[in-house]
């Protein structure tokens, strides 16, 4: 409704609509708001076995020069990934249901076998069809390398040998008959058609309602040109669910899902396939850790499908914090989806402090 729809935006901390009839065909509508702060300034630091260090800030406003426009810059710095992210959104193009976005990004990863470097741009319209249905095409020009460096930024040493890969990976790009070598940076110019659904009633925690989206990623064809060809397809599912009024105690159902394809057209690159593992598919394993392999070399999947269920129990509701019980599973493939399983189980303790969301996730692998 629209109270749900208010809130969404991020830009109220209260929001009450009251009816008042005037006659006996109109009614006034008297929307009361409390706003909350639009601005954040998030730094953010850890440490893991993997990643070790990391380092993360960014600066966002949602209600830029309060036009409803919102801007991001965002960076993340560990021994493993660097990532510089500029993103400028207007919501409502003109106060009419189109939106736009552009995003400038750059990233250097360090994947368990190589490096890939990217550098590039997107450019997506958007149309709102209803208060919670949104349709987008998007346009994506990048460029990505892949490399096997011997050190990283002068003092951390990697762990992975990669000199050993780099004649491995040869010899497999060299294999698929690529017309320009991952190696050597292949471009991709890619559209990518989307559609979204979210009724949730709240913008970080949500207790109920169903957010759903999916895309389609085609790189290469016809007019698109470049070096990359293939479609990708992609959705996933979140569903909540309160169910204090049916058995009298603080708890949230949560299901979440996502599946997705990938079709060869002509060059897929490796750093464009599905891999699994980490806070966004099977907690308790590495970002990215599961994939399939061919003979020794990582080579992503052309398939996956995850599944998470929860249960978030209210702990103190003034402070906003819940404790949420989940286990999660999935699939990845070449051939078939089912060809590497994995799952997991944990704790997450969740919490909307004064300086935004904080989730700490407490996974296990159940069969690691």
């Amino acid at each position: 409704n629209s109270e749900n729809a208010l809130r969404r935006l991020g830009f109220f901390e209260k929001v009450e609509i009251e009816e008042r009839r005037v006659s006996e065909d109109y009614i006034d509508l008297l929307v009361n708001v409390q706003e909350q702060r639009t601005g954040e300034l998030m730094f953010g630091f850890g440490y893991g076995s993997y990643d070790k260090l990391m380092i993360n800030a960014s600066i966002r406003e949602r209600n830029l020069f309060g036009t409803g426009h919102s801007g991001q810059l965002y960076a993340d710095w560990s021994a493993y990934r660097q990532i510089v992210n500029l993103t400028l959104v207007n919501p409502r193009i003109l106060d009419s249901a189109y939106s736009e976005s552009v995003s400038l990004f750059v990233s250097n990863y360090y994947n368990w076998q190589y490096r890939e470097r990217t550098t590039g741009v997107t450019i997506n319209v958007g149309r709102l069809i209803t208060e919670t249905f949104r349709v987008s095409l998007g346009y994506t020009l990048s460029k990505t390398i892949i490399d096997f460096p011997d050190e990283r930024f002068g003092y951390y040493y990697s762990s992975t040998n990669y000199s050993y890969y780099k004649p491995l990976y040869e010899q497999y790009f060299a294999s698929k008959g690529y017309e320009v070598s991952p190696l050597e940076g292949p471009i991709k110019s890619a559209i990518t058609p989307s559609l979204s659904f979210d009724n949730t009633d709240d913008y970080y925690f949500p207790k109920n309602g169903i957010i759903a989206s999916a895309y389609g990623e085609v790189a290469g064809v016809g007019f698109l040109g470049f070096d990359e060809k293939y479609v990708k397809l992609y959705g996933k599912f979140a569903g909540y669910k309160h169910l204090k009024n049916l058995i009298g105690v603080d708890v949230i159902a949560r299901y979440k899902m996502q599946i997705g394809g990938i079709y060869d057209l002509g060059h897929v690159p490796i750093t464009s396939r599905f891999y699994m593992g980490g806070i966004n598919s099977v907690r308790g394993y590495y970002v990215s850790s599961l994939t399939p392999y061919e003979g020794e070399l990582r080579v992503g999947g052309n398939y996956i499908n995850t599944h998470s269920v929860e249960l978030s129990f209210g702990l103190l509701e003034k402070a906003q914090m819940r404790l949420a019980v989940f286990f999660d599973y999935g699939m990845i493939g070449i051939q078939r989806m089912d060809e590497t399983q994995r799952s997991s189980w944990g704790l997450a303790l969740e919490w909307v402090s004064p300086m935004g969301p904080i989730v700490i996730v407490f996974p296990r692998a159940i069969n690691p």
